[in-house]
């Protein structure tokens, strides 16, 4: 069983590791790897991780883009951990958090690549709002007035 927990330093390396192993290795995106050397913590408002027996297996992040508009970062989970609920978990308590601190969007982007991401944010009530050849950006409303439409 996985637990969620915020990140803390300790788990550097293997939170590099992840990044490197998903988006690199099993993806093919070789031009990150540079940008995937360290954890900037400073660039994210917070990071949380997937651990299981204190092995990282997950993250997920997100950063403030001013307006109240919050952008999720680094959405990665080992492939032999996908299907488990770790994903919509990390959306959940994100989620939670950006309405508790008063945020009316969040947005993301992602690659045609991660099509098993596209169909998760799908789920998950975002909304494709603009196309860029192999890049899709996407956004989720989540201002009062639309939770009260959804009810």
């Amino acid at each position: 069983m996985y637990e969620l927990v915020e990140y803390n330093k300790k788990y550097e390396e293997q939170l590099i590791k992840l990044w490197v192993d998903v988006c690199v290795e099993e993806f093919g995106f070789e031009e990150w790897r540079d940008g995937m050397s360290k954890v900037e913590e400073e660039l994210y408002e917070k990071i949380w991780i997937a651990v299981i027996d204190n092995k990282v297996v997950g993250s997920i992040a997100y950063i403030d883009k001013g307006d109240s508009i919050a952008e999720i970062k680094r959405v990665y989970v080992y492939a032999e951990h996908r299907g488990t609920g770790i994903s919509q978990q990390f959306m959940d308590v994100l989620i939670d958090e950006l309405e508790e601190k008063g945020y009316e969007k969040v947005v993301l982007e992602t690659w045609s690549k991660f099509n098993r991401g596209i169909n998760f944010y799908t789920k998950n009530k975002f909304q494709l709002i603009e196309q860029d050849g192999e890049c899709y950006k996407y956004e989720r409303d989540l201002s009062v007035a639309q939770i009260i439409e959804a009810i």
